[in-house]
């Protein structure tokens, strides 16, 4: 009998780190069901076919389930692995993101009781993260990320280049600069952004010498050849600014995206990441801004250290941009995955 594998994925992040690991089970002959809540629904099912809308646990015998750990307030994501106990279904967390990592966690800084049976994880560096916080150290694998492994074998050409260019509707002798658009915290992750005294903002508001963001790049990027591109998160409140072409979330994916992107601009988005990775020119903006910490965009301090002094999230202070390794991370989440049936 074919096993059954269940996929689950809530947020945008979790629906593209599971792609590839999709389409790696579906070629080994699994029945693989998927089922998404908003955003995540919409990535996938430009994607695949069949992918369901979560309204409660599927009656199917499942030999796994395969999930992200999405937003702790979300229903779904308060109960999915209890459930999954409760019928017996062994199940495990592909980690999309360093960000976020205090969903593990309640206000108290206690381990949650809502935790998967396995969490794959992408270097030694989170692992040792979770594991001082508590988390056990067997419910631990280290596979990489599945998601640059894909993004860091890409090289665009050309004609890929044109075709987006003539999607977006940008000349070809247009320079191209792209911002990495994130919101910023100004509460705990624990807390919602409508309810925090100071209003979280977009990273282009940021405060830099006094001007915004926003200002600041204009006056030092801005040409008659260049234009500045921006595809804001689905829950981001962003404000059409002048000179800026705006891509719709739902219309064009990163990958899409970056073909036609001459330079990234961008703090600790995934976007920043996976530029990094398919070798577009990267450049973080933390030494601009005022104000900001790890904290701001729900990164621990010693996790941003990290992945900025490594060059992960592109030319940073004396630092140069460096793709990460995380070669042979697909197979390795499938032979997580295998092992555990």
């Amino acid at each position: 009998m074919k096993k059954r594998i269940l996929i689950y994925a809530q947020q945008a992040g979790t629906a593209a780190i599971l792609t590839p690991i999709i389409k790696c089970l579906k070629s080994c002959d699994y029945i693989v069901d998927i089922y998404a809540a908003h955003p995540a629904i919409h990535v996938l099912r430009k994607r695949f076919n069949n992918v369901q809308k979560w309204y409660s646990f599927p009656e199917y015998k499942y030999h796994i389930l395969l999930a992200g750990y999405g937003d702790s307030n979300h229903p779904v994501n308060q109960k999915i692995f209890k459930n999954a106990r409760r019928s017996r279904i062994r199940s495990i967390v592909l980690l999309d993101n360093w960000k976020g990592i205090d969903r593990f966690f309640d206000r108290n800084g206690d381990v949650t009781d809502n935790l998967p049976d396995l969490i794959a994880v992408m270097d030694d560096k989170t692992k040792d993260y979770l594991t001082q916080k508590g988390i056990s150290e067997d419910r631990l694998v280290i596979t990489g990320h599945p998601l640059i492994e894909y993004f860091a074998s890409k090289r665009f050409t050309n004609k890929e280049r044109i075709q987006v260019r003539k999607e977006l509707k940008i000349p070809l002798n247009k320079k191209i600069i792209f911002i990495a658009s994130e919101i910023i915290h100004y509460h705990s992750f624990y807390d919602a952004c409508d309810t925090s005294i100071v209003k979280c903002c977009s990273l282009v508001d940021m405060n830099v010498k006094g001007i915004r963001l926003w200002k600041y790049l204009m006056e030092k990027y801005n040409t008659e050849d260049s234009v500045f591109i921006m595809r804001p998160h689905p829950n981001e409140k962003f404000k059409n600014l002048k000179k800026l072409h705006v891509v719709d979330w739902y219309k064009m994916d990163e990958i899409t995206l970056l073909k036609s992107v001459d330079i990234m601009l961008g703090l600790t988005s995934m976007f920043v990441l996976l530029s990094v990775s398919a070798g577009v020119p990267t450049f973080n903006v933390e030494p601009l801004l005022n104000g900001w910490a790890p904290h701001n965009s729900f990164l621990r301090p010693e996790l941003w250290k990290y992945l900025a002094s490594h060059g992960f999230l592109g030319n940073w202070r004396n630092v140069q941009a460096s793709i990460p390794l995380h070669n042979g991370a697909t197979a390795n989440v499938v032979k997580l995955i295998e092992e555990n049936l």
